[in-house]
């Protein structure tokens, strides 16, 4: 950011009060999906994510002010906020400070565009599994009694049915419960989905 665009909370200006900020997370419906949300910000940012998320269902929030509800530093909070509004988990608005001349940034929680996200995100995760599946289905694998390597027909002829780790010999693969779990996942997710 700009030296003229530092992000700060308290003084006059936009900055709300306590007793404003109050009134107005008492006044905010909860956020739909929230679960599913949180399950997102903790999959792109870890727990610290899931903590900034957390902290953001009472409504908008400064990074300062998410800093100390979630004991976090300042920068990590910034850090955390910027990956997530780059997923469109949150979202910002700024208000300039009529004293300073400095933007403040209020932080909140964007459920449709989450949401939208995590939906793009697993049907991009279902397309792969679904890759997956078709590969595994249609190939006939052959794979090292050690455990060292696992692989197609057409490159354990290349390697003379011999292990490139050990040399030992390279054995058909029964590759079942690799498809029957592809499928539980694929089902699974497209139930999400539906």
């Amino acid at each position: 950011m700009r030296s003229r665009e530092r992000s700060r909370t308290g003084g006059k200006g936009g900055a709300l009060t306590k007793k404003q900020r109050k009134v107005r997370a008492e006044k905010r419906p909860p956020i739909p999906n929230i679960d599913l949300i949180l399950e997102t910000a903790g999959h792109l940012a870890g727990e610290k994510g899931e903590k900034i998320v957390r902290a953001l269902v009472v409504g908008e929030l400064t990074d300062e002010d998410l800093a100390k509800r979630t004991n976090l530093q300042v920068n990590q909070v910034r850090s955390i906020l910027y990956s997530l509004h780059e997923s469109r988990i949150v979202t910002y608005r700024r208000e300039r400070e009529e004293n300073s001349g400095w933007y403040v940034y209020y932080w909140k929680v964007d459920p449709e565009r989450a949401i939208d996200y995590l939906r793009q995100h697993r049907m991009e995760v279902l397309r792969r599994l679904e890759e997956r599946l078709a590969e595994e289905e249609s190939k006939i694998f052959f794979a090292c009694d050690k455990g060292c390597t696992r692989v197609p027909y057409e490159e354990a002829i290349g390697m003379e049915f011999k292990c490139p780790s050990c040399g030992g010999t390279l054995q058909p693969h029964q590759n079942t419960a690799i498809i029957n779990s592809l499928r539980a996942r694929i089902e699974k997710l497209r139930r999400e989905l539906a």
